[in-house]
């Protein structure tokens, strides 16, 4: 029994230390975890704190589906837009890109909410691998489990929730943080396409553009690029 124990723990040694080589190994092992954990955490909060009486609050679309307590407040604003477009003055509140792709991968799985939560999750993981990226980057740092230390400063920030659930969260810190890495390493072709991306998916999409533009002038680039 002890020594299938220490091949269990060497084995498991040998896989972390396979994935924390690789960043985008890293950046799913991590949002994996993350999503996981909070997904549990939120159902077992679900249990215990009074759901709101609201209609507007919650997902009522598919009352059966295990997950609906990851779309509430404006996530059903999105599924309702992915669902039947826009409807309402109120609703263009909304940025139209994340209701488009649940929309599109919609046409593929059935149920929207799913279809929210899996682009959510994806980007989730784009997000985290980018914002790793950077940390190496700007700070000169070559081993990951120290990068690994301020990746998890984001993704364990309280708000840090919205990230996994049916929000523009996750794919805007997509598009952000790939524009931000793009633009130190000087291609601007990805930076003007996500930056782009950026500004379709939430508001603050225009001070990415702000951001791109300082970061230039930090490394000595021509605003015309």
């Amino acid at each position: 029994m002890q020594n299938k124990a220490q091949k269990l723990k060497s084995g498991f040694c040998r896989l972390w230390q396979y994935i924390v080589k690789r960043d985008l190994l890293l950046a799913v092992a991590v949002a994996v975890l993350v999503i996981v954990v909070g997904v549990y955490l939120g159902y077992l909060n679900n249990q215990v704190v009074p759901v709101s009486t609201s209609t507007t609050a919650r997902y009522m679309l598919e009352p059966a589906n295990p997950l609906r307590f990851m779309s509430n407040w404006d996530g059903p604003n999105y599924l309702q837009i992915a669902h039947s477009g826009y409807s309402a003055s109120a609703q263009t509140n909304y940025f139209p890109l994340y209701p488009l792709a649940v929309h599109a991968v919609n046409t593929v799985i059935s149920s929207e909410l799913n279809s929210a939560l899996l682009i959510s999750w994806v980007c989730f993981v784009g997000a985290v691998y980018f914002y790793l990226k950077i940390l190496k980057r700007l700070f000169n740092v070559s081993d990951n489990l120290t990068a690994l230390k301020g990746v998890l400063l984001f993704v364990l920030f309280p708000t840090g929730v919205f990230l996994f659930a049916s929000y523009t969260e996750s794919m805007f810190a997509l598009f952000a943080l790939g524009a931000v890495y793009f633009a130190l390493k000087k291609r601007y072709l990805p930076v003007a396409l996500l930056t782009l991306l950026a500004t379709a998916t939430h508001i603050n999409g225009l001070f990415v553009l702000f951001l791109v533009v300082a970061i230039l002038i930090e490394e000595h680039e021509k605003i015309t690029k």
